[in-house]
């Protein structure tokens, strides 16, 4: 079952990167929730919000959760935050298909 993006978790004077990064996925997952983002094809804009947020917060490790918050504060726009999920996807969970299918 899809979950939502709980609550920021992370303090803006300790972890000011991390809160900002996945401030912009709540904001993207309640635009594309209220429709603002449509999506011309492949993963719809929700998903994409979800998995970058869910990214932040489920790193392994204190490097990896604060190279993705970059990587999210780095897009200009919304269309950016998805085409970089959207390669999350191809790169990493595609991989995973194979192993269901087992």
């Amino acid at each position: 079952m899809p979950q939502p993006l709980p609550a920021n978790p992370y303090n803006i004077n300790t972890n000011p990167r991390e809160h900002d990064a996945y401030a912009t996925c709540v904001t993207y997952e309640a635009r594309a929730i209220a429709g603002l983002h449509p999506v011309p094809s492949g993963v719809t804009s929700l998903v994409c919000a979800r998995l970058l947020g869910y990214m932040i917060l489920c790193a392994p490790t204190d490097t990896g959760g604060e190279n993705i918050s970059n990587e999210v504060q780095s897009c200009a726009n919304t269309e950016q935050l998805a085409d970089m999920a959207k390669l999350y996807i191809k790169t990493f969970l595609r991989c995973c298909e194979c192993l269901v299918l087992l």
